[in-house]
């Protein structure tokens, strides 16, 4: 072994290359490669050499200068190629790293194509889930949640898990029989289906329970008509938006056009779903709606009397039950020292009988 031996002298390890195996070059003008150029410097042409072996090993390389007593001032460029040149795989690659960058460029493609599945199929996931949420919001306003009352009773804690349920089970059977078993040559979108019939009947069901929710609390709380009116009006055209769609591309849209008729509506109708709920809850806008009516983080020097403070509030009373408290602070004159001390009685709990 010749490297990093230090029992050897640099002409024992010379005399172990051998020139004809291009093991050692001779950088002198009497070997021909090299030319006197003035002021006692040698310039060597450059040249390709060869090298081949049964198998992949490594290679060193080394300048000496074994009977000189002075050193050596040596400027060079030296390309080792394990290819032709142009071999973009091969040329400039060991033989450790031969095929990396086949295999990363190949699996970074893999991934990118991955990632684009996620972005679909997250962004199909996400729709169905604002979906579904929009819907559950919209149902627990129109029973007043949050408005009149702040607990619900059990019969709508009922309805609203059956038809959640429902509508869940309707999207999720909707998008797999889609990717099992449709075929884009007898059906055009995914509504043209029996469970797209199926999801249209749940969302009619659900416009229906929310319509009847809405005007039966608007009868019981009359103060929340400015509020309910425009919700009711605008959120059951977006109820319908979407079976009127179905309905009217079977009948009058060209079978080439209903699937991005459908996607224009489905799309635009959830923006402005979700822009004009915005604006009408919008805090500056909408303060005396959210949060819930019944003054619960006001803190006072006295504890009111909910029914005289709102008188809308007593037909609320067989929707739920609700608690106040009233926090009263009041500062007393210690009678050590004439200093002020800060007080806070205890919580005071209303509860209509």
């Amino acid at each position: 072994m010749v490297y990093n031996n230090d029992s050897m002298t640099c002409a024992q390890k010379e005399s172990l290359l051998d020139v004809n195996s291009y093991q050692i070059f001779r950088l002198d003008p009497d070997y021909g490669t090299c030319v006197y150029s003035g002021n006692d410097s040698v310039t060597c042409n450059s040249r390709n050499y060869p090298f081949s072996s049964s198998r992949e090993r490594w290679w060193f390389m080394a300048i000496s200068n074994c009977l000189g007593k002075n050193g050596l001032y040596l400027e060079y460029d030296v390309f080792m190629r394990n290819g032709n040149p142009g071999q973009i795989f091969r040329e400039h690659f060991s033989a450790d790293e031969i095929y990396i960058l086949e295999f990363n460029m190949a699996f970074f493609f893999i991934e990118f194509l991955m990632v684009i599945l996620v972005v679909v199929v997250s962004g199909t996931v996400l729709y169905a889930m604002s979906q579904i949420l929009m819907v559950l919001m919209l149902l627990l306003l129109s029973l007043g949640y949050t408005v009149v009352c702040g607990r619900l009773p059990h019969w709508a804690t009922t309805c609203l898990i059956v038809f959640m349920f429902y509508f869940a089970i309707a999207y999720i059977a909707l998008y797999i029989v889609e990717a099992v078993t449709f075929d884009a040559a007898l059906v055009l979108y995914r509504y043209e289906s029996s469970p797209g019939y199926g999801l249209m009947a749940v969302i009619l069901a659900c416009w229906l329970f929310y319509v009847g929710c809405s005007i039966f609390t608007m009868s019981k709380h009359k103060k929340k008509v400015v509020f309910y009116t425009p919700m009711l009006v605008f959120y059951s055209l977006w109820f319908i938006a979407i079976p009127i769609t179905v309905a009217v591309n079977i009948n009058q849209v060209p079978d080439y056009m209903r699937a991005k008729v459908v996607n224009f509506i489905e799309v635009i109708s959830l923006f402005l779903a979700h822009l004009f709920y915005l604006i009408l809850t919008w805090p500056s806008l909408a303060n005396k709606n959210f949060p819930f009516h019944i003054r619960t983080t006001q803190i006072s020097d006295f504890a009111f009397d909910p029914e005289q403070q709102d008188p809308d509030l007593t037909d609320g009373r067989q929707f739920t039950d609700f608690s106040v408290f009233g926090a009263t602070n009041a500062r007393s004159e210690s009678s050590h020292g004439g200093s002020d001390e800060l007080t806070e009685e205890s919580p005071v709990t209303h509860r209509p009988q």
